[in-house]
């Protein structure tokens, strides 16, 4: 019995001894991995695998060596300091065979990149959010493209404005200003006027636009009406202009009597099962993992972190109809996959596939757009995709530096998150060196040298 014991032990030992030296070794290449500069975290659990799944590039037939060219590209980018850093995520046929996030939250006091990271997305919010929230209106039977804003919101709008088409203002023909700067009207010498901020919420301060910065209630009348003020230039010209998405974000919130943030989460992100996507990033994110922006020296006077970086949408409480929603590139993901199943999810139909179509096809000849989406250029030079996307594939792009994008003819769906505004928004090099399509080159060689299985 004794000798039995001894035997118990010494095996038991052996055992240990071999866990502990397993572990260190898994350590030690641990370690390895977070002195490379891609540093990928754990995978993000996709809670509905329906949209997407997991997979590697060779279950494909797809050459995982040709996709490890894009590290090279992203760590390029950090060098040439187009942004700090970045997460990039591709899947082809639905299945994920790329997802990393490479250098940091910040160049100066900032953390690894992880996989559950949450970015501002910026005008990506356009597709993501109030785009999709009118097509499962006209799924609903409770919106049209067809439509007129008058038919809408005649409260809001003015003769001239509410003759404007809906098919040509979500096509960017409508002849709306590009941009309005309103916060400036706010400034004194430069400085917040305390006539439109406190440092507190207080009656009639209830919109925050920043840490320990609050806005009047009433502000957002003001920006409507210098939206109507600024008038409209006649012809049906092609003219990027985020004016649109402010009469989207009414429209949304006439026919739901929901705020638009609610509504877009409560129909489609609750459905789907996505936790990390939204307005208000700091109502379902820690501070740390939501990804710093600008240093806003012009307007909010300090480090932008865990608010909306857009001005405009700042001021009307940070749920913007063209910009305020953050993601991870995993849940943005999941959004142009439910486009690219044509608004199926398993057995639900969330969005009518006749929708999805109307949605994503050039709406006028001679303008490349989609009604909220982006399309490829019809020379297929300088546009916002690759040369090599399909004519039918669509997308957006954002300010802070992103792009998301899907093609239904190679079944790709690429995402690219960066914080590019980061310190200052000034000088767009992410933009110059070509870095979202030059890795999007990448996925397309990749994918059209696949071996069919």
């Amino acid at each position: 019995m004794k000798k039995r014991s001894v035997l118990i032990f010494l095996v038991t030992l052996i055992l240990l001894s071999f866990t502990w030296v397993t572990c260190s070794s898994n350590e030690a290449k641990r370690a390895n991995t977070d002195d490379m500069k891609s540093i990928s975290s754990e995978p993000v659990p996709l809670i509905d695998s329906e949209l997407l799944t997991e997979s590697t590039p060779e279950e494909l037939g797809i050459n995982g060596n040709i996709l490890s060219e894009i590290d090279k590209i992203a760590n390029q980018g950090i060098e040439q300091k187009a942004y700090p850093g970045c997460q990039i995520l591709i899947a082809v046929d639905g299945k994920i065979i790329y997802r990393k996030s490479f250098g940091n939250t910040m160049y100066e006091g900032g953390e690894p990149v992880r996989n559950d990271h949450i970015y501002d997305i910026a005008s990506v919010t356009k597709i993501a959010s109030s785009t999709l929230a009118l097509m499962r209106l006209q799924t609903l039977n409770q919106f049209s493209l067809d439509k007129k804003l008058k038919d809408y919101i005649p409260e809001v709008v003015d003769e001239s404005f509410g003759k404007v088409l809906l098919r040509d203002m979500m096509a960017h023909r409508a002849g709306f200003t590009a941009w309005i700067p309103f916060y400036k009207k706010t400034l004194e010498k430069g400085d917040l006027s305390t006539t439109y901020y406190r440092d507190k919420k207080e009656k009639g301060f209830d919109f925050q636009v920043a840490k320990d910065l609050w806005i009047r209630n009433d502000y957002s009348d003001s920006i409507y009406k210098r939206i109507i003020d600024s008038g409209i230039t006649p012809g049906n010209h092609y003219e990027y202009s985020d004016l649109g998405y402010y009469f989207v974000k009414k429209i949304i919130e006439k026919q739901t009597g929901k705020r638009n943030d609610e509504f877009v989460t409560d129909e489609i992100y609750k459905a789907l099962g996505l936790k990390n996507i939204g307005y208000f990033p700091q109502s379902f994110a820690p501070l740390g993992r939501i990804v710093p922006t600008e240093n806003d020296v012009a307007f909010r006077k300090q480090l932008i972190h865990g608010y909306v970086h857009d001005p405009g949408a700042a001021m009307l409480g940070g749920a913007g109809g063209h910009a305020g929603l953050f993601a991870n590139a995993t849940d943005l993901a999941a959004i142009m996959q439910l486009f690219l199943n044509k608004g199926k999810v398993g057995n639900r139909q969330l969005l009518s596939p006749e929708v999805v179509d109307e949605y994503t096809k050039v709406q006028v000849a001679g303008n490349r757009r989609g009604a909220g989406f982006d399309k490829p250029t019809f020379s297929r030079k300088n546009g916002p995709c690759c040369d090599e996307a399909s004519a039918e594939s669509y997308g957006h792009s954002g300010f802070t530096g992103t792009l998301a994008w899907a093609d239904p003819v190679y079944k790709i769906n690429y995402v690219f998150l960066s914080n590019r505004v980061h310190p200052n928004a000034d000088v767009n090099k992410l933009a110059k060196l070509g870095i979202r399509t030059e890795i999007q080159k990448v996925i397309y060689k990749a994918v059209m040298q696949r071996k069919q299985k």
